[in-house]
């Protein structure tokens, strides 16, 4: 229900008696994913985390994209299959997220943009081919993909300082 989502998003410390301070425990399972999505309606969090997210998403399907161009004329996987397994990679690390958080009481979906980032930067390795050559490999990276890798490795550094 959006009247969740608009008290967590309204209502950041408002929680119930018996419940920690530092997690998404709840009886019911929408209240409680409603919870992990919003940071607990810490709004700070939501930006950082959301458009972190989705510049991630974007610069990822926009390199998917350009370098299956090259892979289909290479004779390496085939574009339709390689976006396929990335779907899946994204699905995948979607609800393992979900499931952590449910299972341990944690909110947030920061592993999701870390493992996007970290799946861009795999992908120019494999790019690479089978070269040893860390300058091809380096070289395979484009501006934007870096400035996006280090954006990420921004907020990481971020949320140690202040964690």
């Amino acid at each position: 229900k959006l009247g969740a989502v608009r008290f967590y998003l309204h209502h950041p410390t408002t929680m119930s008696d018996d419940q920690d301070n530092d997690s998404c425990q709840y009886d019911d399972l929408r209240d409680q994913l409603v919870c992990i999505v919003t940071y607990k309606g810490d709004n700070l969090n939501v930006w950082i985390n959301y458009i972190t997210l989705l510049v991630n998403v974007a610069v990822a399907f926009w390199g998917l994209l350009l370098h299956t161009k090259h892979r289909s004329r290479s004779g390496s996987m085939d574009g339709t299959r390689l976006r396929c397994y990335a779907l899946g990679c994204l699905v995948f690390v979607t609800l393992f997220q979900l499931l952590l958080c449910t299972i341990v009481g944690c909110y947030g979906i920061s592993i999701i943009w870390c493992a996007i980032g970290g799946w861009m930067f795999v992908e120019r390795r494999r790019h690479a081919g089978s070269s040893r050559n860390a300058e091809a490999f380096l070289a395979g990276i484009t501006k934007v993909e870096w400035a996006v890798l280090l954006a990420d490795l921004g907020v990481i550094v971020y949320y140690l300082v202040v964690a």
